[in-house]
This record gives C-alpha cells, sequence and structure tokens, in this order.
C-alpha cells in the first residue's frame, strides 16, 4: 500500500491441487497474507479451509454483456480479462494484482514490486509487453489488429500490443475501462461485425494503451529477477522448489503435468515423431511425480507402437 491506496491480491484457478496449494502458499508468504483466491465454481472443487474465497461461475458473465467466445469451454482461459471485471464489482481496491492457479511466485520481492508499480500509478502490467510492428500477425496480435482494422475503421492509429497473462497487475481505472469496452465490443459483435473475438493477452493492454496517458509497463524490464514465464514447458513441483527462478509459469503436478507435457511435445514438434520420442526420454528422467511419468511413460509407449 502507497499513500493510503490498496492492491489486491488474487490467485485465479478452477481446481485446487499439490501445485495450486504451493502457488497459493508461496504468493500468500510473499504477499503477508491477504490474498484472495478467485474460485471459478462452474464444476465444484474443495478449497482449504481458512482461505478467503471470491467464487464465480461461467454463467455470471454473459448476464453482465460479456460473451462466452470462441466457446465456453475456452472462454475463461481466453478471456483472462473477465475476472478483473468481477473484482472491480466486490472489491473497491485501487489496483488488482491476479496470478493464475499455476502461476508460482519463488522468491520475487512482491511487496517491493507492487510498491514500485502503486508509485508509478501503473495501469499495465504483465510479462512480455510490446508493441507488435505492423507486420506481426502472430495469432493473437492478428486477431487484435483485425477487429481494431474492422471496428475503426482505415487509419485508426490504435496500437496493437501483446502480453502474457498468468500475472497482471491493472489499475482500477485500467479495469473500468477495459469492462467499458468490452462489452462494446459484444454489442459490435451482435450487430454483426465479422472480426474474431480478441483475447486478453492482446486486447486488455491494447485497450488500456487507448486510454488517455496509460501507464504501461513490461514486467521484465522491472529488475524482478529470473523468471521461468512460458507456456509450452511446465515445471513440477520438486522442480520449483530447486528453482532459482523467481517467477514460475506454469507449475503443474500429478496427471495433469504429464498431459501438459505431452501435449506440449506434440504441438511443437507435430512433424516429427522421432523428436517427439527424444523429448518424452528426457522428461521421464526429470523429478516429477510418479502420476506424471506414468502418463508420460503411456504417451512414449503408444508413439512407439
Amino acid at each position: 500500500m502507497t499513500g493510503g491506496r490498496r492492491t489486491a491480491i488474487y490467485l485465479r484457478t478452477h481446481l485446487w491441487d499439490e501445485a495450486t496449494d504451493l502457488c497459493y502458499r508461496r504468493l500468500s508468504a510473499a504477499a503477508g497474507g491477504g490474498v484472495t483466491v478467485m474460485a471459478d465454481m462452474t464444476r465444484p472443487f474443495t478449497v482449504p479451509p481458512g482461505i478467503q474465497v471470491l467464487e464465480h461461475r461461467l454463467s455470471d458473465f454473459p448476464a453482465r454483456g460479456l460473451p462466452l467466445r470462441p466457446s465456453p469451454e475456452k472462454a475463461l482461459w481466453l478471456n483472462g480479462d473477465y475476472a478483473f471485471y468481477l473484482l472491480a464489482e466486490a472489491d473497491p481496491a485501487d489496483f488488482f494484482l491476479m496470478l493464475d492457479g499455476d502461476c508460482c511466485v519463488n522468491g520475487l520481492d512482491l511487496a517491493g514490486l507492487i510498491a514500485r508499480l502503486e508509485a508509478e500509478n501503473v495501469d499495465f502490467c504483465a510479462p512480455y509487453v510490446s508493441e507488435c510492428g505492423p507486420d506481426d500477425w502472430t495469432y493473437w496480435a492478428g486477431l487484435q489488429r483485425a477487429w481494431f482494422d474492422e471496428e475503426l475503421g482505415p487509419g485508426h492509429g490504435a496500437k496493437v500490443v501483446k502480453s502474457f497473462f498468468p500475472i497482471v497487475f491493472m489499475s482500477r481505472r485500467a479495469v473500468l475501462h477495459l469492462y467499458d469496452r468490452r462489452r462494446e465490443m459484444a454489442r459490435a459483435k451482435e450487430a454483426g461485425l465479422k472480426a474474431q473475438w480478441p483475447q486478453c493477452e492482446s486486447v486488455a493492454p491494447s485497450e488500456v494503451a487507448r486510454m488517455p496517458n496509460p501507464i504501461i509497463r513490461n514486467l521484465g524490464d522491472l529488475a524482478v529477477g529470473p523468471m521461468h514465464m512460458t507456456y509450452y514447458y511446465p515445471l513440477g513441483v520438486e522442480e520449483a522448489l530447486e528453482s532459482d527462478k523467481r517467477l514460475i509459469h506454469p507449475l503443474l503436478s500429478g496427471a495433469r503435468l504429464g498431459k501438459k507435457i505431452l501435449g506440449s511435445v506434440a504441438e511443437r514438434l507435430a512433424k516429427d515423431r522421432h523428436a517427439q520420442v527424444a523429448e518424452l526420454r528426457k522428461a521421464l528422467l526429470r523429478p516429477l511425480e510418479a502420476d506424471a511419468l506414468d502418463v508420460l511413460q503411456e504417451g512414449l509407449e503408444a508413439l512407439m507402437a
């Protein structure tokens, strides 16, 4: 808290397992307590007793004018900004820091980071924040650019900015601005706008950049220390406990970890079965839980059959 202003800290999750528990305990310790679990109870699960919980469900969003795009199954994964709008309704905080349930604080000076972001009145901060050049048509950037081009028309001048959403800091004014814009966008879509629905990692920083005098920061530029922030390369609990990275994502456990490794290997090396086999053999040498190793062994055997 700086100058009487407050940052509310949330861990967003749709399940509770060993990895989620470690992420919560590490975040709570770094924050000195006061962490609330933002729990998606669409499929109910149990949060350990004594933990403050703010529940929500998939059905909460259409009632607020927020569509479940591209599908109900993927809506809260690809629209991570939606959860912030519920927070703004429920919590009068000046700033919000939200981490995914598989994002682990691991020695990060969280208090120092929050104090700096508050002091600078930062509106948006996340990993890998960068402006996309006109030739950047990567998936997220492409969706956002196509949306701007159709909604705003030629010569709109709006910047396309991308980010990574496992840990995001936003000011209240940014959240409220985005909330209004997302509902405007939903109405435009219903009225016949043809562009695909842009996702959180581009729409949030791109729309914040359109605010008057926005202050946007890339987390990696704030001297937070080394980070393991990735989509494709999950760590297990034992690996995280031994890691020197200050932030880790994704941190997974059990069969869920094994399935993520299998899926990422298949996606990255889709055209090279021999490379997939080599990757899985390496993964089987890692200090992973038995459930994860069983999944990997089954996947390897299926590849080699």
